[in-house]
């Protein structure tokens, strides 16, 4: 029997006081896959979830079992000023920019413990992060390359805006992909 897991939100203050289950997650998700030094990677993306909570339109939500925190999605409004999306609209032309970020949600992490994988976890965080919102479009950066991230992305209508992508200080190529979200029928 597969254990029940629950999608629940975590509130600003919530997703901070969880952060070290957080960044647990994105340590045995990602970081240890991609970064030569995991260890100063998570630490980076610990002290940045402060940050983030205070965002506007600051939305999370997490997946528990009876382990704990399996799973982690979240995102807020992306606006100028904002680092990410100031690199993302200075690669795309005025138009694309004004057309996918002029009136975005930003999805910045969905994440899973490797024994998630499989039973529809991530699917159900992406769905219930992204139900709901008042915004027209989202966008969001994942490795360019085919891994069930990206899968799931496409599966759930996200389309490539920008291929083989560069961050400033960045060693590995991302996707930059959007999603219309005014025409969007969610899976929940």
């Amino acid at each position: 029997m597969t254990p029940q897991i629950e999608i629940v939100d975590l509130s600003p203050e919530g997703f901070v006081a969880a952060r070290r289950e957080i960044a647990e997650v994105y340590r045995r998700a990602f970081a240890e896959e991609h970064y030569p030094h995991p260890d100063r990677e998570v630490v980076r993306f610990r002290n940045g979830l402060s940050r983030h909570a205070e965002r506007s339109g600051f939305r999370c939500k997490v997946a528990r079992g009876a382990q704990g925190v399996s799973g982690v999605a979240y995102g807020y409004t992306g606006s100028g000023g904002q680092w990410w999306h100031d690199v993302v609209a200075a690669a795309l032309s005025s138009a694309e920019a004004e057309q996918w970020l002029g009136d975005c949600f930003e999805l910045v992490e969905l994440h899973l413990m490797p024994e998630a994988h499989g039973r529809g976890v991530g699917g159900r965080l992406h769905d219930e992060l992204l139900h709901g919102l008042p915004h027209s479009t989202a966008a969001l950066s994942t490795l360019d390359a085919e891994t069930r991230a990206l899968h799931l992305y496409q599966k759930r209508g996200w389309v490539p805006l920008l291929t083989n992508f560069a961050f400033p200080g960045g060693a590995k190529p991302f996707l930059i992909m959007g999603l219309d979200l005014s025409t969007r029928t969610p899976a929940i």
